[in-house]
């Protein structure tokens, strides 16, 4: 298993957030992930390198911050980003170049697949099955 740091975390955030926002779109997030942004929100790791299926490499940045009092929040993410995308997909993270890190739940609503949104071509390309594997193969 890979030993991730997660460095420059904005602090912790309420659980209750994730919650009310998981009880709102009907789905749960996968419990790891939420236990990482409570302790660790917008945090970004080390390593941070990660390949989609295809293997292309790219960079996970930052992931988006919970904190409701920020301009740039995950719910104002999702909003703008499900404007014009299925539902199903919702951002966690992203590269440096404004691309997303999200999570698909379309195929499976209890464990979300991972892809990465190239918005410049404006496509999905797959990561992962999970989350834990995402985080686990970050190099």
């Amino acid at each position: 298993m890979n030993k991730i740091e997660w460095r420059f975390s904005e602090g912790k955030i309420s659980k209750s957030i994730i919650e009310n926002f998981e009880e709102k779109m009907k789905l749960k997030f996968p419990q790891s992930y939420v236990n990482l942004v409570v302790k660790a929100n917008r945090a970004t790791p080390t390593p941070e390198n990660f390949c989609t299926k295809k293997g292309t490499k790219h960079v996970f940045n930052y992931l988006i911050d919970w904190d409701e009092n920020k301009e740039d929040n995950i719910i104002s993410t999702y909003n703008y980003f499900s404007q014009e995308h299925d539902k199903s997909i919702i951002p966690f993270a992203d590269d440096p170049f404004g691309n997303l890190i999200c999570f698909n739940f379309i195929d499976n609503a209890k464990e979300p697949s991972i892809v990465f949104w190239d918005h410049e071509l404006d496509v999905f390309h797959s990561i992962k099955d999970n989350f834990d594997a995402f985080i686990n193969d970050l190099k």
